[in-house]
């Protein structure tokens, strides 16, 4: 018999009744037990503060959560958004009232499954939301996945593309150059010297290189410090070897799910990379700004920009990005035009939740 585990996020305790009534009436019918052997499995948690901390206890007890957007203490979509920061694998279905029935849709452009108007909604609607639900959030994790998969294809293709066109060529200038410099030790010493010293600049360029691209063979290193050390640690070397002036602007960021860390972290790569191939920029800034609830990354520079309508996006990795933001639950914008440079917004909510957490888990320290 299949069991389906609903979270009911409500703090309206006839709702909540009502809700629980039908879900038992639809798993002890004839019907229901003839046809597809389904009952419910139900918890009610009447605070989103609740609701989060049985998810984050347990994020793969529960198929579906039923979410009310107005609790008592949480409103609107912050609440979806907070729920949607844990991480779990879960269904979301949105519960509005007939005055806010848009926000059901707007929940749903946010990335609820799909939502329900109290007071417009029985029992055999409830069991097919819940069943459409947990259905497309099986199909959206499937296609997260090979869209990871993907990625990581595309990856070591890239990887190999960069050992090749930017390590081991520069190993193989500092090579030929040492080489030269050997030969004229003794008849030239000043020019043999300001080879050298060539060669160790180049040098240094590729450790820095090499350094990041052994942190893509191991990523685990993204996550085992703070968001701002991870930019400072392997953006800055690369910056400081590069024909333009780079400025960072970073806030200091709560700990991040690991898989937030490193969507950023990747994210602004690939917008440094499409910086250094194509901008021909003269500055470049990056700043990481703790704003509210939201985590924002900003990556603006003066070049030559581009059309985005125009644009190849597999070239530029305008498809990676999205991607990587879409798994994070992330809004990316890309704000560019000829001749006018480019900048790249990310933005993530989720800090507020994570401050709670924070604190909560230091006052029980306490």
């Amino acid at each position: 018999m299949q069991v389906m585990r609903v979270l009911i996020i409500e703090d309206n305790q006839g709702d909540a009744r009502l809700f629980r009534q039908w879900l038992l009436d639809a798993s002890n019918t004839i019907e229901q037990r003839v046809q597809s052997e389904q009952r419910f499995q139900m918890v009610v948690a009447t605070t989103l503060r609740e609701g989060a901390a049985l998810l984050q206890e347990s994020p793969r007890n529960f198929d579906v959560v039923l979410l009310d957007l107005t609790l008592s203490d949480s409103m609107g979509l912050d609440t979806l958004h907070r729920i949607s920061a844990i991480g779990a694998p879960a269904a979301i279905v949105v519960l509005t009232g007939f005055d806010d029935a848009n926000a059901g849709l707007t929940a749903v452009q946010h990335g609820a499954q799909d939502y329900l108007i109290k007071g417009d909604t029985d029992g055999k609607l409830l069991v097919r939301a819940i069943r459409y639900a947990i259905e497309r959030r099986r199909s959206q994790l499937m296609l997260a996945e090979q869209s990871r998969e993907l990625a990581a294809v595309q990856e070591r293709h890239r990887l190999a593309r960069e050992l090749h066109d930017s390590v081991s060529q520069t190993l193989f200038t500092c090579s030929a150059m040492a080489e030269s410099a050997l030969r004229q030790w003794d008849i030239n010493p000043t020019k043999s010297r300001s080879i050298m010293q060539d060669v160790h600049r180049l040098s240094v360029t590729a450790l820095a290189e090499m350094r990041v691209l052994l942190l893509e063979l191991r990523p685990t290193a993204l996550t085992q410090t703070t968001l701002k050390q991870v930019f400072l640690q392997y953006l800055t070397p690369l910056l400081r070897h590069h024909p333009f002036t780079s400025e960072l602007e970073l806030d200091e960021v709560p700990p991040l799910p690991a898989d937030v860390q490193v969507g950023i972290y990747r994210i602004a790569q690939e917008a440094i990379n499409n910086i250094v191939k194509h901008a021909r920029a003269t500055q470049v800034k990056i700043a990481v700004e703790v704003r509210g609830d939201q985590l924002i990354l900003s990556i603006e520079d003066d070049g030559v920009g581009f059309d985005p309508h125009a644009a190849s996006a597999t070239s530029l990795g305008l498809d990676i990005m999205e991607e990587r933001a879409k798994d994070i639950g992330a809004e990316l914008r890309i704000i560019s035009m000829a001749g006018r440079g480019t900048r790249v917004r990310v933005l993530w909510r989720g800090i507020g939740a994570l401050t709670n957490e924070i604190t909560s888990t230091i006052r029980n320290e306490r």
